[in-house]
């Protein structure tokens, strides 16, 4: 992996996606490295909004969705309104659209879920604590979607480039721009 690689992510992190740097992803020899951990992370804007969404990323992505509502997850890339509640003390949290991509038909390539629950600090920040306490899920690091995304061949490097200035445009220019880089 090129310095421009290590560089890109970090500065995708700095800039919202949810980076510090690639070494759980390649080794000294840019051999690519299994990670068998299952990642969430709030991936919309933080603060108070109608809808947050929280990304779950990994091979225990159904049971996190199990954890917390106490059902299968929905069909595949099909939203279903769910009663989440908190998996120790089964106390509501919210209902939320539940949408379910299993891999390798995901934005990671991994077996991913998206809650999209209502945008107020207590739902979020609950809904993350509840996250937390599920057996073998741990907080993204910044960067961490996307990076799972080029490792598992999902976007190259040109399209994590034209990713970050998606994020970070603030014209249309620079937007049409980032979209031609995305092949999109």
């Amino acid at each position: 992996v090129s310095r421009r690689a290590f560089r890109l992510f970090a500065i995708i992190g700095r800039r919202g996606d949810g980076g510090v740097g690639c070494v759980r992803w390649f080794n000294n020899n840019s051999q690519k490295i299994e990670n068998k951990s299952t990642i969430f992370n709030l991936v919309s804007a933080p603060g108070k909004a109608g809808v947050a969404v929280i990304r779950i990323s990994g091979p225990h992505a159904a049971d996190a969705v199990r954890a917390l509502t106490l059902s299968s997850p929905p069909p595949p890339r099909t939203a279903s309104l769910r009663l989440l509640t908190d998996p120790l003390s089964l106390l509501p949290l919210d209902r939320a659209l539940v949408l379910w991509f299993p891999g390798p038909k995901s934005f990671t390539g991994e077996d991913v879920v998206e809650l999209q629950v209502h945008g107020g600090k207590s739902v979020v920040l609950d809904t993350l604590a509840s996250l937390a306490s599920v057996q073998g899920l741990r907080l993204s690091e910044a960067g961490e979607f996307t990076r799972r995304a080029f490792a598992n061949g999902k976007l190259d490097l040109t399209e994590v480039e034209g990713l970050a200035d998606l994020i970070n445009a603030e014209t249309q220019q620079q937007r049409y721009q980032a979209f031609r880089q995305m092949n999109v």
